[in-house]
């Protein structure tokens, strides 16, 4: 793990259903790997149902918290 980006908070926003999964995945493993603390937020806590090429289902990713109840 590198620590070039130690201390840096970032809130990933996403909707409940129709996120392109590499295009949350990737960025909020990346961010973690370099250090920083990312928090994923969606409008409800259940499950983010995420997509590949716009059709195809890939996995249900839990959401760190709910929009109304990330903080700073």
């Amino acid at each position: 793990m590198s620590a070039e980006l130690e201390g840096v908070r970032v809130l990933i926003l996403t909707s409940n259903t129709g996120v392109e999964h590499d295009e949350l995945m990737v960025p909020r493993e990346q961010l973690r790997a370099r250090g920083a603390l990312v928090t994923h937020a969606a409008p409800e806590k259940d499950g983010v149902h995420t997509f590949r090429h716009d059709l195809e289902p890939a996995e249900i990713v839990r959401p760190d918290a709910a929009l109304d109840d990330a903080s700073r």
